[in-house]
């Protein structure tokens, strides 16, 4: 398993692989969602998926942003099921991301 999520070359794509990963072992499934109840810091997750923690933060903040997962205390809530992986890596990195002004980065390169 560990190959196959390193295989994955964002960052994002491999930080929400390992959490899917975690939930078919540790997860409890609420409604619409699976509940991951292990404490992770975001430096323990980055050296899990082979990434820096400040990389991780902005990967995590990404996919709270995108709807794939929320944080219920220190615990990791994912959305729908382990299939959104590959819909996320087929996603453009940049496109659905904004900053935390709320203005997105394409208007940004505009001016």
């Amino acid at each position: 398993m560990q190959r196959s999520i390193a295989s994955h070359v964002r960052v994002d794509v491999r930080v929400l692989a390992f959490l899917w990963h975690l939930a078919e072992r540790f997860g409890v499934v609420v409604p619409g969602a699976v509940r991951i109840n292990v404490p992770l810091t975001h430096s323990v997750l980055a050296r899990l998926v082979g990434a820096r923690r400040p990389t991780v933060t902005t990967a995590l903040q990404r996919l709270v942003q995108l709807g794939y997962l929320t944080r219920d205390a220190r615990a990791f809530v994912l959305s729908g099921d382990a299939g959104v992986v590959e819909e996320l890596e087929s996603r453009s990195p940049s496109r659905d991301f904004a900053l935390p002004s709320g203005e997105p980065l394409a208007r940004l390169s505009d001016t």
